[in-house]
């Protein structure tokens, strides 16, 4: 019996019961009646399998079959009857063979009594046990004939079936199985009908599964292999307004692999009717194998995880795409975590219409979508989430945020909105930041539109918009630090007096004197054109002067500024100074000049 599907089989009937004395007292033996008609049964066998075995790789003759079914136990013979392949008949054939001296073929010389246990559905046959009769059930609805038009139930695990009106026994059936081999049977009924047996209480589901066909006043009974449900039950109905004593007697059952109840995992999906869980027990690994064909965990509309083998070479690593069933990984070795959504009409960026595909995509070798929505990402480049975003460039990145893209090989956008990262080596953030050119880094608040570069040429350019001002600070209580205020144009240092330490009085004739000893000169920068001329004292010749700042490489401009207001107060100091000398020198010439009035006078000079 094939592991994939458990079809309800009805077995050719084995006696019709003439009188109703003697249909009340009928014990049906389906075993008895194989033995009985062993002849017809091993013939039909063979007629039906005996040139499909001789064209296959048994090895067997028609003959040896023959000699092979003359020699089987009446339990096996009947499986061999419900054989519905050549493979499961030779199952069964080889299974039973430890139980006969027939000689056959070696290739049929296998360890399996009906199935095989590590992978079938194996059936295991029960000395013919009553689990139901309605005539000595002691709870209802076992103590009552059953009455058409619904689901009568049949409990087919329990330890003790005479509430049902059976055997005060469990039967030897185990708490779980798949399927049930049973002998129905049908004694009186009040009209013309049909009995149906299935693992469905939904009565136009299981009216679909009629084991056998039946007369009034006549009792009849059949073989049937019925599924059970996950309670173990089976439900018997009939058409409305039938009623009759109905008795089931077990041959058999058929259990799932290592005897799980028929909680097997089965082509084309199951309904367990409780969680289904897959995996080991013992702490040992799971693997999945495919062939080189794809793997999937779907929840539902084909969404769920995919592994899929590229198309490449083989020896690459397989795709991987999980969320929506819109998201594809086209490129080798390429990556979609999660996310994505049906339907193509989302936002595109690029020409600013919702008709971008919105599925996610790793096209490219290597390619990596974390999750979000409509995001693609070619060649080793990786979109993290967000919506809309591309990372076009080889190594480009784009974190997240919406309508993003990372153009350039190797550029950068971290998230924001409407942000271009085009260069190489670029780096856009914000909103509508665009890196047009190679190593340039841009970020832009959004308040005034769009902002570059300055075009292609402008390699390697920081280019910032900040509507609000820049702050800078330079120690971890931010007590130290320069800042741009906002719509200003220059520095300002922090130089708080609460910021600052151990002030020294500053003698500004002296400043005075070392500055107007100090070279200065016009120059140009190694980096720059020689063109382009500043003019200034060099850094070893203002730390040698004046001791400031953290090496004599730089020039602080504070400390600039500090040397000239100290200078320009020596300067002061010293005008003032000559100020005074320049009014006693009035002073006295104007004494002078009076003096010499009068002499004049005396003389009569004037």
């Amino acid at each position: 019996m094939s592991r994939r599907t458990i079809l309800t089989i009805a077995v050719a009937a084995l006696g019709l019961f003439a009188g109703n004395a003697l249909a009340q007292r009928i014990v049906p033996s389906p075993l008895l009646s194989i033995d009985q008609n062993r002849a017809t049964v091993v013939e039909r066998i063979v007629g039906q399998w005996g040139d499909r075995l001789v064209s296959s790789t048994t090895g067997i003759s028609s003959a040896q079959l023959r000699e092979i079914l003359f020699g089987l136990r009446a339990d096996h013979l009947l499986a061999a009857s419900l054989a519905g392949s050549v493979e499961g008949l030779r199952d069964v054939v080889s299974g039973a063979l430890v139980h006969t001296d027939a000689v056959v073929s070696p290739a049929l010389m296998h360890t399996k009594a009906l199935g095989d246990t590590n992978d079938d559905l194996v059936y295991t046959p029960v000395v013919p046990c009553r689990i139901l009769d309605t005539r000595n059930g002691t709870t209802p609805p076992y103590n009552a004939q059953m009455v058409g038009g619904s689901a009568f139930p049949v409990a087919a695990n329990l330890a003790n079936f005479a509430p049902q009106g059976g055997s005060a026994t469990s039967c030897n059936l185990p708490a779980s199985f798949a399927a049930i081999a049973v002998t129905l049977t049908v004694l009186n009924p009040n009209f013309d009908a049909f009995l149906a047996a299935s693992n469905s209480s939904n009565f136009a589901i299981l009216t679909q599964s009629v084991v056998m066909d039946f007369s009034a006043n006549k009792g009849l009974a059949n073989t049937a292999i019925v599924p059970v449900d996950g309670t173990v039950k089976f439900y018997l109905g009939m058409p409305a307004s039938v009623t009759t004593h109905g008795i089931a007697d077990a041959v058999g059952y058929f259990r799932g692999p290592n005897g799980n109840g028929g909680q097997f995992f089965k082509q084309g999906g199951n309904a367990f009717g409780a969680p289904a869980m897959i995996g080991t027990t013992d702490a040992q690994p799971v693997t999945v194998i495919s062939g080189g064909g794809s793997i999937a965990l779907d929840v539902g509309n084909g969404n769920g995880l995919r592994v899929v083998q590229t198309t490449g070479n083989s020896a690459d690593a397989p795709n991987v795409v999980n969320g929506s069933a819109n998201n594809s990984a086209a490129g080798q070795a390429a990556t979609v975590a999660g996310g994505g959504s049906a339907g193509s009409d989302c936002f595109d960026p690029e020409t600013g219409q919702n008709n971008r595909f919105c599925g996610n995509r790793a096209l490219g070798f290597s390619s990596t979508v974390g999750g979000g929505t409509a995001n693609l990402a070619g060649n080793t480049a990786t979109v993290g989430g967000g919506g809309t975003n591309t990372a076009s460039g080889v190594d480009s990145t784009v974190a997240g945020g919406f309508a993003n893209t990372a153009g350039g090989s190797y550029a950068t956008v971290p998230g924001g909105y409407r942000n271009k990262a085009a260069g190489q080596g670029s780096f856009a953030a914000g909103q509508h930041a665009t890196a047009d050119a190679a190593g340039c880094f841009v970020w832009n608040d959004g308040s005034g539109g769009e902002i570059t570069c300055g075009g292609t040429l402008a390699v390697n350019r920081v280019v910032m918009h900040a509507a609000g001002g820049y702050i800078f600070f330079s120690n971890a209580d931010n007590t130290s630090g320069v800042q741009v205020a906002s719509g200003a144009g220059a520095w300002s240092v922090i130089s708080d007096r609460g910021t600052k330490d151990h002030l020294h009085p500053v003698d500004g004739r002296w400043v005075l004197q070392q500055l107007a000893a100090m070279p200065i000169a016009t120059w140009n920068w190694k980096s720059q054109d020689v063109g382009i001329r500043h003019m200034g004292p060099m850094a070893q010749d203002f730390s040698a002067a004046f001791g400031l700042g953290e090496d004599d490489k730089h020039i602080s401009t504070v400390d600039a500024d500090g040397v000239a207001l100290a200078a320009i107060q020596g300067l002061h100091q010293l005008v003032v100074q000559k100020d005074a000398e320049l009014r006693r020198q009035d002073r006295k010439i104007s004494t002078l000049e009076k003096e010499l009035a009068a002499i004049k006078t005396k003389l009569g000079l004037e």
